[in-house]
């Protein structure tokens, strides 16, 4: 996983790409730039916190489908209103085709 982050780190940077204003990278190269004191902050500390933050976002989301699926395997009521809940929007969006292509909102510079 380490290696992956690597690579696309040092092709982010070798090829100059442009990164979303708001992204995470952005934000902690620019943190980076900033610092003339002994602060140094390197790649090996960027990649670490990325890690974390994928380990975390794992974790949480793992845990929260082992427990949904535990409820949904105890309580058979919930399958059944899951599953009506899943028809009935199935069938409201079979019915009511969108006409026009939903645009994204602009970014705020």
């Amino acid at each position: 996983m380490s290696w992956l982050l690597c690579t696309q780190i040092e092709s982010s940077e070798r090829n100059n790409e442009v990164l979303e204003r708001d992204s995470f990278l952005r934000r902690y190269f620019d943190h980076a730039a900033q610092q003339t004191n002994s602060e140094n902050y390197d790649r090996e500390e960027l990649i670490h916190v990325v890690l974390d933050l994928l380990h975390a976002g794992i974790a949480t989301t793992s845990t929260t489908l082992l427990w949904m699926t535990i409820l949904l395997a105890n309580r058979t009521d919930y399958q059944v209103s899951m599953a009506c809940v899943g028809h009935s929007k199935l069938t409201f969006l079979r019915k009511h085709k969108p006409t026009q292509k939903i645009q994204s909102s602009p970014t705020p510079q």
